[in-house]
């Protein structure tokens, strides 16, 4: 206990600085600033990823399905059975603002007159409509709102019938693979309205309720691209809740995979979190330089004290005691540095997010630039801060030792 307790009061000695200023006492406080300035700059940059995250979740979560159960790699579609036995395997986890839809997807070409358009056409069943995230109505056919200004129907009151091409499922023939006309099929079908829920799918989505003329226009064969898990609010489904749902349940994910929101726009939130490891690099470089400054006030300190160490030896302590005594003083100042960063950081988050001091201009969906404080990132940052003042605070109570002999 005495070991450890002499070494603390002398080091909180020294770190509440009773004594005249000497060039250490600067340097001490130069390197805590820095540290705090450093640990600040962790916390606002990952509240600021955490935010803008959060910001297009936001903007793709009222868009997308939560997760979508695909098709394994024993089958291209899922059959009736197949879904009604999920829905049937899902009933006791999901939550109650939560549906399961099935979806069916084809690649079509719209034509009006000379506008022509390839969208993504989605067939979902009529009782499933109120539920679904683009539309509440049981309108038989919309179009997304850039699709229908692609073919020329924005600003009319009544919308003609469009030329819908598709394949056909009949089976191409090699001979006739450059004449791909009669391989195809087209139809009449006159939209009844449009959605904007996002650019992408407003550029290049429509839906249609299913009916028994759309059920023979494309050739419905009872079976579905995929099962779309429907979940407008609530805490989202990632990978690890999946895994968690389906452990121990093999009849939830047998003959099907599911995919995630994350992974299904895996590219955007891989560029999002390379950016924040790449950001978050470089401000620890920051935090590393800082505590070089730590380095050497604990050196500079350990100089001015020369006699005191002396005289500690004298009366019993060992090297080793005397150096523990610049470890605890760099690990204090570090702990002081590294609080304060946080404390600062923490209120600098705050302000942001409540005043909007830094705003994003005209053109955007937000008028200040999104925060998110964590936990997570605030103890990320402190550890981060006060792990390298533990390696400075030791490097430089070891260098610091008197040479004896």
């Amino acid at each position: 206990m005495g070991r450890v307790y002499t070494p603390l009061l002398v080091a909180w000695r020294y770190l509440r600085g009773r004594r005249k200023a000497r060039m250490a006492q600067w340097v001490t406080r130069a390197s805590a600033l820095g540290l705090a300035v450093g640990t600040a700059a962790m916390v606002v940059v990952l509240s600021a990823f955490n935010g803008l995250e959060q910001s297009v979740l936001d903007v793709y979560r009222p868009a997308y399905p939560a997760a979508t159960a695909e098709p394994d790699s024993t089958s291209s579609s899922l059959s009736s059975e197949t879904v009604a036995r999920l829905r049937r395997a899902w009933s006791p986890v999901l939550p109650g603002n939560a549906h399961l839809i099935p979806v069916v997807e084809r690649q079509v070409l719209l034509r009006n007159g000379l506008n022509e358009c390839v969208v993504t056409l989605t067939l979902v069943h009529l009782d499933d409509t109120p539920h679904w995230p683009w539309t509440g109505k049981t309108t038989s056919f919309m179009l997304g709102a850039s699709v229908a200004t692609t073919l020329g129907l924005e600003g009319s009151r009544d919308w003609p019938a469009l030329e819908i091409w598709l394949p056909s499922n009949a089976n191409l023939e090699v001979n006739n693979l450059l004449d791909l006309e009669p391989q195809l099929q087209s139809g009449f079908f006159q939209p009844n309205g449009s959605f904007t829920v996002h650019p992408e799918l407003d550029a290049q989505s429509a839906l249609v309720v299913w009916s028994p003329q759309w059920a023979q226009f494309l050739e419905w064969d009872s079976t579905y691209t995929h099962l779309a898990w429907i979940q407008p609010d609530g805490p989202l489904v990632r990978t690890q809740d999946l895994q968690q749902w389906t452990d121990g349940h093999p009849e939830r994910s047998q003959g099907v995979r599911w995919v995630p929101l994350e992974e299904q726009q895996s590219a955007l939130f891989r560029v999002l979190r390379t950016e924040r490891l790449a950001t978050l690099g470089i401000l620890i470089l920051v935090v590393f330089l800082a505590s070089l400054g730590l380095y050497g006030s604990t050196v500079l300190l350990a100089l001015e004290k020369a006699q005191e160490n002396a005289s500690l030896h004298a009366m019993g302590a060992s090297w080793n005691t005397v150096a523990a005594v610049y470890r605890i003083n760099g690990l204090l100042v570090g702990a002081l540095g590294a609080l304060t960063g946080v404390a600062l950081g923490s209120v600098l988050v705050w302000g942001q997010s409540t005043f909007g001091w830094i705003q994003l201009g005209t053109g955007f969906a937000l008028d200040a630039y999104p925060v998110r404080w964590t936990w997570s990132g605030a103890l990320l940052s402190f550890g981060i801060a006060w792990g390298l003042s533990l390696v400075a605070s030791a490097w430089a109570a070891r260098e610091s030792r008197p040479q004896v002999g």
